[in-house]
């Protein structure tokens, strides 16, 4: 039920609100109006969405720079500020302009009266240490279970034409092996490579992957992309959030080359047993 007096002006509550999610939470953020208390919350897209109110309109986009017409200089936050230029980003509620807000995954946004508050869920209970398997628990069996049923619908609809995004850790070469025995045709990956030691060894277990379950593989290379490159949005003439990753870049090139090799659905890793799918029309 809706509370019986209107939510305090535009922002949400001041400090940082770090991410809160339990594991059966989908990482969404959801609006509502709270003229319309019985109306089911609006959880498109994922998370974060970018929030700003222009007269008695809220206006969202996942991509911040489309709201530059809510910003002025004196909107820029300081404290914001000063934690991107120390590299101590925050993924909070508050964003570089007090004039837009992060709606972060789990959390909600109530616009009410020209105002704007977003709540949280309860904090979710974590693990701190290990704990003893039920009697007859085998976890290997059930993760398999798990990305099987995720990963072959995927598979089924886009067959020959599916790829995964292989960084050589564990939790991509799980999703790379359920896919690749998923699939009738053959898989590519795709991958963004470091440098230095780490990047050497990262080469070393996407090559040994990619050889064992006979992966098309394609990769991009970070350095070849750096932030401040002459083709980043940093340094062309075009409006860009200055908050972004610094791995932006890279990362577009990234996904452009799963394009450009034809694919129609990237499988993705997040977590041991999460799987992630993004599509191109």
């Amino acid at each position: 039920s809706p509370p019986e007096t209107p939510p305090p002006t535009r922002r949400a509550p001041p400090g940082d609100h770090p991410q809160r999610r339990s594991p059966d939470d989908a990482p969404r953020p959801a609006c509502r109006r709270q003229d319309q208390p019985n109306a089911r919350p609006l959880t498109h897209g994922t998370a974060p969405l970018h929030l700003t109110i222009s007269g008695e309109n809220l206006i969202a986009s996942w991509d911040p720079a489309e709201l530059a017409f809510a910003t002025r200089p004196e909107h820029l936050s300081p404290a914001v500020a000063a934690r991107l230029l120390t590299r101590r980003h925050r993924y909070s509620t508050d964003t570089l302009f007090t004039t837009i807000t992060r709606l972060t995954a789990g959390a909600t946004a109530l616009f009410h009266n020209g105002g704007l508050t977003v709540a949280y869920p309860p904090p979710a209970q974590h693990v701190v240490k290990c704990r003893k398997l039920r009697p007859g628990a085998d976890p290997v069996r059930i993760l398999e279970r798990t990305l099987h049923e995720l990963i072959v619908p995927i598979v089924s609809d886009h067959s020959g034409k599916v790829a995964v995004e292989l960084s050589g850790g564990v939790d991509s070469a799980n999703v790379a092996a359920t896919t690749a025995r998923c699939s009738a045709g053959p898989v590519m990956s795709g991958g963004l490579l470091v440098g230095g030691k780490a990047g050497r060894e990262q080469r070393a277990r996407r090559e040994v992957i990619a050889e064992h379950f006979r992966l098309r593989d394609v990769a991009v290379h970070a350095w070849e992309h750096l932030p401040l490159s002459p083709d980043g949005p940093r340094t062309a003439s075009e409006p860009h959030y200055p908050d972004g990753a610094l791995t932006g870049t890279s990362i577009t090139k990234h996904s452009t080359s799963f394009a450009t090799a034809s694919a129609k659905a990237v499988v993705t890793s997040c977590s041991p047993a999460s799987v992630g799918m993004n599509s191109w029309r």
